[in-house]
């Protein structure tokens, strides 16, 4: 049974907390558990969405677009990673002020320090999905845990559910070293690769970081990281807590065993072994190899919290995924519509191959890539996995919280996947896109939407009819 309300995660007389920033995915669900813990709650956007509606429904007072004068009665200010603390108008007031301050991650420390069994999942990929298979597994069992995800879940009817504060899952974002304000029992490490090199430099500087997250996890406590994966293995031979690993390989502590896939898809079989015991079959209901790593992830943590695998395979099974990753839009006149938030080359490029598992007569991959800096960055690397495809659409990268640097664009990727010899087109809007593919695609098609943007436009013109070719 969901608590009334929530043991607060603040100290003191905080009756009054201000988000600023309220409708990204790690902003709404700490808005929420405050919420849940009966503080009065306000926030604001610079636009209006499902997810702040359901908020509001929940007791959020919202205000539209950013002022100063949106802290004057509050006692503590919140504001999301995006946000320029020095220079928003909003920080700066609170600063005047002299209220107490807490980033997104510094609060999301605080939430999962109250929790007798804190879970939390970092990796440069895969955590949003892992991070709802371990709630809904734990949620399935019976245990009643507070979960915190990075998108929507449909198995938890939004991007967190409110439970106790005995086990609390949550996602550890290794942006600025973010997941270093967590102090976690069971760590995560699902994977390390290059990313983020604007603010970590090297790729040796990620793995000092991953390294950092891992020091962070409780006496007591368990690493559970990849073997497959060399950089993951690095950060594992100087843990301070016991580790387990996970991957396809013989050596690890958690592996898939025959794996193979339901016939004409990319929905994984496999037999779950943990040292040299095949323990139960197991049977995906969200599609890649990557889920199987992900599951097998979700697997030795819900082990190690008590879990029996019998009842952990049967939620895997019955787990159908998380918004926008490899989400199935619609069809139109025989086309597959998917979409997917797939937006570091490396996830880009099982994204693509567990499409192809579906053996589509053409693959269409519509890519946005994020961010100047991971483009510029990973140029090559996006340029090889948009290869893979029959024909690769480009739209302009989405800047999200960065400037144009003038360093890339996207017609400088069309141009490297056309010198690999694969066919690539720039699109420099939306509509446009819509109306190119509409009047390419044949039935028996498939068209794979991919971008942390808003890239899924594209495929949901296509799926109402709009964006006709002219």
């Amino acid at each position: 049974m969901v608590p009334e309300k929530l043991e607060s995660p603040l100290d003191g007389d905080m009756k009054r907390v201000h988000f600023v920033g309220v409708g990204g995915a790690g902003m709404s669900g700490l808005a929420e558990v405050l919420l849940a813990a009966g503080h009065q709650v306000t926030g604001c956007d610079i636009r209006y969405s499902p997810v702040i509606a359901r908020l509001r429904e929940k007791g959020l007072s919202f205000v539209k677009d950013h002022s100063a004068d949106h802290v004057d009665d509050c006692d503590l200010v919140v504001y999301t990673a995006a946000v320029k603390k020095d220079l928003h108008p909003e920080t700066v007031r609170a600063a005047e002020r002299r209220l107490p301050v807490l980033s997104r991650a510094e609060l999301l420390g605080r939430v999962l320090a109250r929790a007798d069994h804190g879970v939390a999942i970092a990796g440069t990929h895969g955590k949003t999905t892992t991070t709802a298979m371990i709630g809904v597994i734990l949620k399935d069992a019976g245990l009643d845990p507070t979960i915190l995800v990075g998108g929507d879940v449909p198995a938890l009817g939004g991007n967190a559910r409110i439970g106790t504060t005995r086990y609390m899952v949550t996602e550890a974002c290794e942006f600025e070293n973010s997941f270093l304000s967590l102090r976690p029992e069971v760590g995560l490490i699902l994977n390390i690769d290059d990313d983020h090199l604007d603010f970590f430099k090297s790729i040796e500087g990620v793995v000092q970081g991953f390294r950092d997250f891992a020091d962070r996890i409780k006496t007591g406590g368990v690493l559970i990281t990849s073997g497959d994966n060399q950089y993951a293995r690095r950060v594992a031979e100087t843990a301070k807590v016991p580790v387990e690993t996970f991957g396809l390989s013989p050596d690890n502590t958690w592996r898939a065993a025959a794996v193979g896939f339901r016939p004409g898809t990319a929905y994984p079989v496999f037999d779950l072994v943990r040292g040299d015991r095949r323990l139960v079959p197991m049977e995906l209901g969200t599609p890649g190899v990557h889920n199987v790593q992900n599951a097998l992830a979700a697997t030795a943590a819900c082990f190690w919290l008590g879990v029996d695998v019998k009842d952990i395979a049967r939620s895997l099974r019955d787990f159908k995924g998380v918004h926008r990753r490899f989400e199935q839009l619609g069809q139109v006149g025989g086309v597959t519509v998917i979409d997917d938030y797939a937006h570091h080359p490396t996830a880009l490029r099982y994204t693509i191959e567990t499409a192809r598992r579906f053996e589509p007569r053409r693959l269409y991959v519509v890519f946005q890539p994020h961010l100047f800096s991971r483009t510029f960055h990973s140029r090559h690397e996006f340029v090889k996995a948009l290869a893979l495809a029959d024909e690769a659409v480009l739209l302009d990268i989405y800047a999200a919280r960065e400037k144009d640097t003038g360093l890339v664009k996207a017609a400088d990727l069309v141009a490297d996947i056309r010198d690999l010899g694969s066919a690539a087109v720039h699109m420099p809007s939306h509509q446009e896109a819509a109306a190119y593919l509409r009047s390419k695609v044949a039935p028996g098609d498939m068209v794979l939407t991919a971008g942390a943007g808003d890239v899924d436009k594209v495929g949901r013109l296509l799926v109402a009819g709009e964006g006709e070719a002219r």
